[in-house]
């Protein structure tokens, strides 16, 4: 099987919108509020 490009979905590495969002949100609002 070829390896998958990136924007395409990995079996190996199942990705996970949901907390990095939250991550990147709470870093954001943590700049925001420095």
């Amino acid at each position: 099987e070829r390896t998958p490009d990136k924007g395409e979905v990995g079996s190996s590495s199942p990705p996970r919108p949901t907390s990095l969002d939250c991550f990147y949100r709470q870093y954001n609002n943590d700049k925001i509020l420095v």
